[in-house]
């Protein structure tokens, strides 16, 4: 829901744009000036919504593997190794701070190399 909200948001501001309005008036197909004019604005922004949502997910099964609602043992996730490192956090607290340490740095190391590819994407400067 939000890929679409985003994408019908910037949409609808390149609507009004000098130079989507000059290629209605040339006489572009519609798949045209989407293909040439939409498609590059709209790649970059939702690369990064794309890989906020996925560094939100980490953490929501992360939180839902804490409570123990999440994946059942035999499968690692971080959450659940949190929950079962908790009754040895005295004698081995490495147990527990690798998860936490691996989550907390996957989560914004996700989120800065989405923001370095919407960069890589945007390859020229936005047009006026």
């Amino acid at each position: 829901m939000r890929y679409a909200r985003d994408a019908r948001g910037i949409g609808l501001s390149l609507q009004t744009r000098g130079y989507v309005i000059q290629a209605h008036l040339a006489g572009m197909s519609g798949l045209a000036i989407a293909r040439w004019h939409y498609l590059p604005s709209l790649l970059p922004s939702l690369t990064v919504v794309w890989t906020g949502m996925f560094a939100r997910a980490i953490l929501g099964i992360s939180a839902i593997g804490i409570l123990g609602f999440g994946v059942q043992p035999p499968n690692p996730e971080w959450g659940s190794m949190l929950l079962d490192a908790r009754v040895h956090i005295r004698s081995t607290p490495l147990q527990m701070i690798r998860p936490g340490l691996a989550a907390m740095i996957s989560v914004p190391a996700i989120s800065l190399a989405g923001d370095a590819l919407r960069d890589a994407l945007a390859e020229e400067p936005e047009r006026q």
